[in-house]
């Protein structure tokens, strides 16, 4: 199956979980084939990362944390995609004013899908956090392309087992404004809440339904950009054969009447001038 590019860019604060998210997810789906969709490197950067993280995982010693953008290019032979996903560090993120010089302004202008994480701790306790959070999210989905493809946007509520009892929607209503801003776009939108990562990763290897909370998220996601592709040829095809039809229809009506207009020119001339005698 031939393939086509995508690109999925990937924002949340410094210490969130997103290189360990994202490390988890490609351990399961590449190392272990798990999930529909199994994922095969097209480079090979993230394999040390990846090894470290399942390495420390199931002590829960994971403490690293990214200071430099990760691009990350994977295939998915099943559905026909590579994609390339950029991991953008919290650091780099909060700046704004450096967006551009860090090419970050390029990278969602030309983005398939928006992938945030958020601390579910930070929505529960760390108010101060979230509002600037919130901020550079806001921002992010402002620059997103105006017209054409649409752009899944998808929120990880990460950590979610270090806060008891708080479920995805009471998670949701404690960030109306933000939401709203990404509904308003009129592009898909999802959320999901997700455990700690490290402590799971113990149980990966035993349970496969432990794996649900990082395989879900990213094959819907997945699954969403495919069909926002499709939509979107099938729009472009559409006016295409429109064009293409008022074109022809302009040009036949436009030639019947230059036809009838030289057919009363030639009847004017054979009749000519009406003679009046006195």
């Amino acid at each position: 199956m031939k393939h086509e590019n995508y690109k999925i860019t990937i924002m949340g604060a410094s210490g969130v979980g997103k290189t360990t998210f994202l490390a988890s997810y490609f351990h399961l789906a590449s190392r272990l084939q798990r999930g529909t969709y199994p994922v095969s490197f097209k480079n090979t950067i993230f394999d040390k990362k990846i090894d470290n993280i399942t390495r420390m995982a199931p002590d829960c010693t994971i403490s690293e944390k990214t200071t430099e953008r990760i691009d990350i290019v994977f295939g998915l032979d099943s559905l026909g995609m590579t994609i390339e996903c950029t991991d953008i560090p919290g650091e780099f993120a909060q700046d704004m004013a450096l967006w551009d010089e860090r090419k970050i302004l390029s990278d969602l202008k030309h983005a398939d899908a928006l992938l945030f994480f958020i601390s579910t701790e930070d929505v529960m306790f760390g108010q101060d956090k979230i509002v600037e959070d919130n901020l550079v999210f806001a921002t992010a989905i402002s620059h997103l392309r105006k017209k054409g493809k649409a752009v899944p946007i998808w929120f990880l509520f990460t950590k979610g087992n270090k806060v008891l009892d708080v479920s995805l929607e009471e998670l949701q209503s404690r960030l109306p404004a933000l939401l709203k801003t990404a509904r308003d776009t009129k592009h898909p939108v999802r959320a999901w809440k997700i455990d700690s990562v490290s402590e799971q990763m113990s149980l990966i290897a035993s349970d496969q339904s432990q794996s649900k909370d990082i395989i879900d998220p990213m094959e819907s996601l997945f699954e969403a950009m495919k069909n926002s592709a499709v939509l979107f040829r099938k729009k472009v095809r559409f006016r295409v054969s429109l064009f293409i039809l008022l074109a022809v229809s302009f040009s036949l009506l436009g030639g019947w009447g230059f036809s009838l207009l030289g057919l009363k020119t030639e009847r004017a001339v054979a009749v000519g001038p009406r003679l009046t005698y006195f």
